[in-house]
């Protein structure tokens, strides 16, 4: 599935990307235009643009490309690496369904996936007009998801501060990856309180053996 830089830094911003992964993205896009969907600077550009450190660049766009978020075209000793927009597999599914059934221009989402169906299918016509009689419903759909305060990923340096701040032995890195590689989900639930994890982690690490690394991680 294609689709143009803009509609691709929407449909990025809604998902549970980590942080820095969003931010390469938008990063990126200010290399893209509408009729061209993909960037190739080079990583000592990006490194010194973002201010992110090379390590760190280098493990959100392996994670930006193992989820299918973007596509990574190797350069060689002359070009640069080529990286081009790309959709999951997961988010197609779910574009392809409200081709199919429609969607309510009162849901949050409306503005994004519309004009992303516009730009796959310019034969796509406007938005269907919801009937009266289900505008009660919807507005109290819209105003329960309102309510849901909606989890994000901090950034790596907040977590390095609030670990620094407790004075534990946690390792901020190692922290940060295997939330931001799950998915930022605790058991098979979303995270909502990423200083409260930080806090599990420190009483059921803290003081405890941890000459491996399967020891540091037996209480995951």
């Amino acid at each position: 599935m294609r689709l143009n830089c803009f509609n691709w830094i929407k449909l990025v911003q809604q998902s549970d990307l980590p942080s820095n992964a969003r931010y390469l993205c938008h990063y990126l896009a200010t290399y893209m235009n509408a009729n061209q969907d993909m960037a190739w600077p080079s990583l000592s550009r990006i490194e010194t643009e973002t201010g992110l450190g090379h390590a760190t660049i280098l493990r959100h766009l392996k994670l930006l490309s193992d989820r299918g978020w973007l596509v990574r075209h190797s350069g060689n000793t002359v070009e640069s690496t080529r990286y081009e927009v790309s959709v999951p597999a997961s988010v197609q599914i779910d574009l392809t369904r409200e081709l199919v059934e429609g969607r309510s221009t009162t849901d949050p989402r409306r503005s994004t996936t519309d004009q992303a169906r516009s730009t796959m299918d310019p034969g796509v016509g406007p938005p269907r007009t919801p009937n009266n009689n289900s505008n009660n419903n919807n507005t109290k759909d819209v105003t329960e998801k309102a309510s849901v305060k909606r989890f994000t990923p901090p950034l790596i340096d907040d977590v390095k501060a609030y670990i620094a701040e407790r004075g534990n032995r946690i390792d901020a890195e190692h922290w940060y990856d295997h939330y931001a590689s799950n998915g930022w989900k605790v058991g098979k639930n979303t995270m909502k309180d990423w200083k409260a994890a930080v806090r599990t982690w420190e009483r059921n690490a803290f003081g405890k053996q941890q000459n491996t690394k399967a020891e540091g991680l037996s209480f995951l």
